[in-house]
């Protein structure tokens, strides 16, 4: 009796505390599950063709640095969108199935992020989401586009395994 207490204060501990599920996705609401947040992500991941890099991709930097280049950055993005991801690329996020944004963070001035977020593009559901500390920004960035990758061989697997 004791280990279902357990178990059961547990899962609750992890909603309540808006625990993350696989792929950096957290579930919508406290009646969502992560297996039913992912198997969906996984759904969206599988059947999707085409994947577009959005225009909407930013950088952010303080206004106290004065010498920050921005252009480096977005070409430090244009570079990690070469990764193959397993999906033709379309110029057109009007005709893809998924979009993916990127973010590089500079405000703060010791330590900054990049993130990776890719949605449906029908639904705007997030099937993958992933933020990682900057520390060399062109490195960090296909970092978290090969992990995108293997999100999706994930996907696939956990698709083909018997119920």
């Amino acid at each position: 009796m004791k280990p279902i207490l357990i178990w059961a204060f547990m899962l609750v501990s992890m909603v309540a505390l808006g625990q993350n599920c696989k792929w950096g996705l957290s579930p919508p609401n406290n009646q969502a599950t992560c297996g039913v947040v992912e198997q969906a992500a996984a759904s969206r991941m599988i059947r999707a063709k085409t994947i577009c890099y959005s225009g909407d991709s930013r950088v952010l930097w303080s206004r106290n640095e004065k010498h920050f280049t921005p252009n480096r950055s977005f070409r430090n993005m244009e570079l990690a969108q070469n990764v193959s991801t397993g999906y033709v690329r379309v110029y057109a996020c009007e005709r893809a199935d998924l979009v993916a944004n990127m973010t590089s963070d500079h405000t703060d001035l010791t330590a900054g992020t990049v993130s990776l977020e890719v949605t449906d593009a029908d639904s705007g559901d997030v099937v993958f989401k992933e933020e990682r500390g900057l520390t060399d920004e062109a490195n960090d960035l296909y970092r978290l586009v090969l992990h995108f990758r293997e999100a999706r061989t994930q996907a696939k697997s956990q698709l083909q395994q018997p119920r």
